[in-house]
């Protein structure tokens, strides 16, 4: 098989009539980006120059065709098994892969340019450690899922582990080891720290992409933030020797807050760095209450809904689910509602005191005085009520 193809003239038809149904232009950020690909590769694609094999696979799988209807037939020669192994290695990658329980990536709600620029920081500025932040149900986890799977084929070696249960350090660097040794690792050291250095020995010796999920579970709540827990400060240990050492793997953590080993490591051009997350726009909260079924509203309504409750996936997809079942779906009847006071449902006041109950005193007084207030306020002012 040639390292190189092109498209045939009847094949860039069918790919147009397929971008056109998924509403993509000739070069769109997301088809280039799906298929680890360039803009200048895709308008090479559409001037039928020669690619490489594997990235014209890529382009045609992106948007649901056979790359064998789109290809020149002149331009290659099919074998079988050959063909089999370049099939796996252009749409499934090669590597080791290890989910751990992660979620599956099916519903996904914008957030392209959030793909790009963490794309962007892995594989262009090489970053060793990237950390999602955002408050619980703000779409972390799933980010995440989606950003590893769209990398997967960048690195030999790809590992989900979620903290949501607090494991010990020594027991997720252990598996770790075990994982990126391919199991052969059998005799590992006694010690954290030198646990820790032969995890990095082999983070420089192959590109390893880890993630860990829900960080927040091993730090302190109600004290200074960003603390460890009792018995969890060697985590921050691991932290700073990824950020510190020279090596071509990445760490992609989630949080609600930042450890305090971290706001001492980032910056934005440093390979350490921090991305807060924000809520969905107005287009995208509407996706998710499409998924919940169909809803009367107009643009002034829609837009006040997913303001109200800041584009969180999470409370969208609640306030979705009540809507339909209490309002008959109409928003502009839960709106009105919402005017005669609070309306918070069990498992949003659930997620809020999850978050309030990890404050400081003073973060807590601090709220309070906030919700007194009921308007914005100057900092001169909020210092008066604090005396």
């Amino acid at each position: 098989m040639m390292n190189s193809v092109r498209a045939s003239e009847s094949g860039l038809k069918l790919v147009d009539q397929a971008r056109r149904q998924k509403r993509w232009n000739k070069t769109a950020v997301a088809w280039y980006t799906s298929a680890f690909t360039s803009r200048a590769t895709l308008n090479r694609f559409w001037g039928r120059q020669s690619i490489r094999t594997d990235t014209f696979m890529a382009i045609c799988s992106a948007v649901g065709l056979d790359w064998e209807k789109v290809v020149e037939p002149d331009e290659i020669e099919i074998d079988q098994m050959e063909l089999t192994a370049l099939s796996t290695t252009a749409l499934a990658g090669i590597g080791h892969l290890d989910w751990g329980g992660a979620p599956e990536p099916r519903s996904f709600y914008g957030r392209m340019q959030e793909l790009n620029t963490l794309q962007e920081w892995i594989l262009q500025d090489n970053c060793c450690l990237v950390a999602l932040l955002g408050m619980g149900g703000i779409g972390k986890t799933t980010l995440a899922v989606k950003l590893a799977h769209l990398l997967q084929d960048k690195f030999e070696f790809v590992m989900w582990r979620s903290l949501r249960n607090a494991p010990p350090l020594e027991e997720v660097l252990a598996d770790m080891i075990q994982f990126l040794s391919v199991q052969q690792e059998t005799n590992l050291p006694s010690s954290v720290d030198g646990k820790i250095l032969r995890l990095i020995q082999y983070l420089q010796t192959a590109r390893c992409l880890l993630v860990l999920d829900n960080t927040e579970s091993i730090l302190e709540s109600g004290s200074r933030t960003g603390g460890y827990r009792e018995g969890y400060a060697g985590y921050g240990e691991l932290l700073r020797t990824i950020g510190e050492t020279s090596h071509n793997s990445c760490l992609v953590m989630t949080s609600r807050e930042p450890p305090q080993d971290l706001t001492i490591l980032e910056g934005e051009a440093l390979p350490v760095r921090c991305f807060p997350l924000k809520g969905l726009a107005e287009s995208h909260g509407q996706e998710i209450f499409k998924e919940k079924g169909h809803f009367i509203g107009d643009d002034t309504e829609w837009m006040t809904l997913i303001e109200r409750y800041a584009g969180n996936p999470l409370a969208l997809k609640m306030v979705a689910c009540a809507v339909r079942d209490f309002f008959d779906s109409n928003i502009a009847q839960f709106l009105d509602f919402l005017k005669e006071g609070s309306f918070i449902f069990d498992d949003i006041r659930d997620l809020l005191d999850r978050h309030f109950q990890r404050l400081t005193s003073t973060e807590k007084e601090l709220m309070y005085w906030l919700a007194i207030n009921r308007e914005p306020i100057s900092l001169e002012e909020l210092q008066e009520d604090f005396v």
